[in-house]
């Protein structure tokens, strides 16, 4: 597709492997905000130590990236707040996950899932203030921010409970999970009209 046009009351939901989304296709409508929601996972880079130009840009509402490995621990992945300035749901799962999130973003949901997990808050306070729900699962999780972050959230009266570890992940490996907020851990879209939305039940 060399040119794709949408009406400009149509919003886009993408979603394919990294490689897909690259099309400057997109590019267009991610400029206009048309692009919604991204649901991305990662087939062929194994490690990824920035974020890809295309994210930068995409101005979308709601990322959900499967990858094997975001950042390092001593060089973790910012999320720009100038480039996600409309991000309200994050959803990252991979094998090694270390990541910033900085003051300035919008965050209302956030789940994360590695079996080695670090993540950085500029102000872990406002983090907890801004967030309706908070799911991590971690076998090791650097940092003590996403603590600060829950009591936060739990002094604002939401629950805290366990969840449970995902089902594809080694059985022999042993790993923590919390909720906080929320039910069930389950995803949900921000967006209310994509396909996973008008699912019945959803």
């Amino acid at each position: 597709m060399p040119r794709l046009a949408l009406p400009r009351a149509c919003r886009l939901h993408l979603s394919g492997t990294v490689d897909s989304v690259f099309l400057e296709t997109w590019v267009g409508m991610a400029r206009h905000g048309q692009l919604r929601t991204i649901n991305l996972r990662d087939d062929g880079n194994y490690y990824v130590d920035e974020l890809p130009a295309f994210l930068m840009d995409s101005n979308c509402t709601a990322l959900r990236w499967d990858l094997l490995e975001l950042g390092e621990l001593q060089r973790p992945v910012q999320f720009d707040p100038v480039s996600f300035r409309r991000l309200t749901h994050l959803s990252l799962t991979g094998a090694h996950l270390h990541i910033v999130l900085p003051q300035a973003l919008p965050l209302r949901v956030l789940h994360v899932s590695a079996s080695n997990l670090s993540v950085a808050c500029v102000n872990p306070r406002a983090l907890g203030q801004s967030l309706t729900e908070l799911k991590v699962v971690y076998k090791s999780l650097k940092g003590c921010d996403v603590f600060v972050v829950v009591a936060v959230m739990a002094g604002l009266g939401k629950t805290v409970s366990k969840v449970e570890v995902p089902g594809d992940w080694e059985p022999w490996e042993e790993h923590d999970g919390f909720l906080v907020g929320g039910s069930f851990g389950r995803w949900k879209c921000s967006c209310s009209a994509c396909l996973a939305c008008l699912q019945p039940g959803a």
